[in-house]
């Protein structure tokens, strides 16, 4: 590993910026990360500023210090000449020492406690009030107005339909996804930590919460007009049904017989 400090000089007006760098890559192409430096960069153009190292150093330390000798408050008031903003140096990263103390701060008790006080803050009532908030909030006439809002070319994807499309449905990507899937299930760990979530009185809460929210006698209505005249094949009912059951065990809130459904891929 390279502990680098460089100088990237502006060749129009001969303005400068100080940093660091570690990288294992001299050539790695990296500019800089200065604020008024890269908007100077997209202003002239990256070809119009030279980069050059000052100084190499075996330690994450040794460069820092040196950073920090360099860029000082006497430095930042070459307002007209630099570019840098903030004092050079870093922050050390936690020693080892801290983060064991941080672990031994999180008693059995004090876990107990944070996981009593997120199940309260997070029970069934508070989660149904949020929901019917949510759905109070939606009213008709905000999704039409933000439907027409966000329509034609003042839609970000708009004219980009086809390329998404297709590369959405890659047969690649499709078997991709299908093998991680798979891979993933095949552990029995990961399956059961999955089931006692979902059988938790946090994951019951969650399953509680999602079905008020999506069931509520206006979103059924609107559901079952939606699909009104709708033909599925049975492979496309069943890769739906598929999709559902990998979102309902990724929220928490999975049903009985999404694992199997899932472990049938």
């Amino acid at each position: 590993m390279y502990y680098l400090i460089y100088k990237i000089t502006n060749l129009i007006d001969g303005k400068f910026y100080i940093g660091q760098h570690a990288t294992e890559n001299l050539n790695d192409g990296y500019m800089g990360g200065g604020i008024y430096l890269i908007k100077a960069q997209n202003k002239h153009g990256r070809e119009n500023f030279k980069k050059e190292y000052l100084f190499c150093f075996d330690t994450w330390e040794k460069m820092n210090e040196m950073e920090e000798t360099l860029v000082d408050e006497e430095f930042l008031k070459r307002k007209d000449e630099v570019y840098n903003l903030q004092l050079g140096g870093q922050k050390p990263l936690a020693t080892e020492e801290t983060k064991q103390k941080i672990r031994d701060s999180w008693t059995p008790e004090r876990r107990q406690n944070q996981i009593e006080r997120n199940l309260k803050m997070w029970s069934q009532e508070r989660r149904k009030e949020l929901a019917e908030r949510n759905y109070d909030m939606w009213t008709e006439e905000k999704r039409k107005s933000q439907s027409e809002k966000f329509s034609g070319e003042n839609n970000p994807m708009f004219g980009r339909g086809d390329e998404v499309s297709a590369r959405r449905a890659t047969l690649e990507s499709k078997e991709i996804h299908r093998e991680a899937s798979k891979k993933l299930w095949e552990d029995e760990e990961y399956r059961n930590k999955i089931k006692e979530a979902n059988n938790s009185e946090e994951g019951k809460a969650k399953r509680s919460a999602a079905s008020f929210a999506q069931n509520t006698p206006e979103m059924k209505k609107q559901k079952s007009e939606k699909l009104k005249g709708r033909v599925r094949s049975p492979e496309h009912a069943r890769n739906i049904s598929i999709g559902h059951a990998k979102r309902r065990i990724a929220k928490g809130i999975a049903k009985d017989g999404d694992f199997d459904l899932v472990n049938s891929i």
